[in-house]
């Protein structure tokens, strides 16, 4: 997992990348982006906070040589060279343009950022951010003082929305780096030239990032569409999330197919179960394997997304590891909620 909070911004480049096809133009900055301190914290909940969660990626090339890939080679000497962030971040922003060629491509400000002092597996490293901003929103500012009020707009980037962003952390250099990206716009094929030919990263599909897909899958169908859209009672997610946890620790290798008839008994939520994860692998543009060798270093990374823990305000927390059967929940007659618990010995 990362962790950012201790992470420290430290240059930023923009330039305005416009679609070529349309006749407009690219425009380089001469110089690195100006930044008050006091804003720094800003940047960093803007260029990190949206990649929170993301699938992992790693750069690659049509025939497997990672080092023929233009924006992995770029980044790599931004990594090798931060003092020469300027000039790297322009030849980066001509590869931007020379890919954005379909005539629905939007123009955008194209950012090249990095920071220092973030936290991988234990590893502090530092990282580059790549976005692009091609839709901003309008604002609202109220004016008071001295008896008077006033109101104007103001166009801007909300915090923490990026249009077209990549994440890269300064680990795993040999395999294509670790790699995070946000694409919010569609499927279709202008959309593809920022994954694709801008970026020209895969999903990592070792034994290790299957597990970690199948865990954050299953942790998001039963948190989004058990709890969310079906509001099914608190107590049935944590049972699913344990039987999901009890499957990957008595299991060495997993069969999808078994993996959904295990964890959920019920052939209706089997069934949205496996078109939910049609629908997940699709849009992040993943591909499972129907059977892989679990990773236990994964389970162990993941374990803590699958906290068996309910928590009822701010007086207890009820950690249910086993049988669904022995904890019940119901309402006194005067209408306060409770839980009923079941146990043999206090230990």
């Amino acid at each position: 997992m990362i962790d950012w909070s201790e992470a420290q911004f430290k240059q930023m480049a923009i330039h305005t990348v416009g679609n070529g096809s349309s006749g407009h133009l690219l425009i380089l900055s001469g110089q690195t982006t100006r930044v008050d301190p006091d804003y720094y914290h800003l940047l960093t909940e803007h260029f990190l906070e949206p990649f929170r969660d993301r699938e992992s990626y790693a750069f690659d090339f049509a025939n497997g040589e990672v080092d023929l890939n233009a924006a992995y080679n770029l980044v790599r000497r931004i990594f090798e060279y931060p003092d020469h962030l300027l000039s790297i971040s322009k030849d980066l922003a001509k590869h931007l343009y020379e890919a954005a060629v379909h005539p629905n491509i939007k123009d955008g400000d194209f950012c090249v950022v990095r920071f220092d002092q973030l936290v991988y597996e234990d590893e502090v490293t530092d990282a580059v951010v790549l976005c692009k901003s091609e839709t901003q929103d309008t604002f609202l500012q109220f004016l008071q003082g001295e008896g008077i009020s006033a109101l104007q707009t103001q166009t801007g980037i909300p915090i923490r929305r990026l249009d077209k962003g990549c994440l890269i952390i300064n680990t795993n250099v040999d395999s294509g780096y670790q790699v995070y990206i946000i694409d919010q716009a569609n499927k279709s094929l202008e959309a593809q030239y920022w994954r694709k030919y801008f970026l020209n990263v895969a999903p990592r599909s070792d034994q290790f990032h299957q597990t970690a897909h199948l865990m954050q899958m299953t942790k998001s169908f039963i948190s989004q569409n058990l709890g969310e859209e079906r509001q099914i009672d608190k107590t049935d997610q944590v049972h699913f999330l344990n039987k999901s946890m009890d499957y990957l620790h008595t299991h060495d290798q997993v069969n999808v197919n078994d993996f959904t008839n295990e964890v959920f008994d019920d052939p209706l939520i089997q069934g949205v179960f496996a078109q939910f994860q049609s629908n997940y692998l699709a849009e992040n543009q993943l591909e499972m394997e129907p059977v892989f060798d679990v990773s236990e270093k994964a389970v162990k990374k993941y374990a803590r997304v699958f906290k068996s823990v309910l928590k009822l305000d701010k007086n207890f927390h009820i950690y249910i590891h086993g049988d669904r059967s022995l904890i019940e929940k119901g309402v006194d007659d005067d209408g306060r909620k409770y839980y009923k618990l079941y146990y043999q010995d206090e230990l």
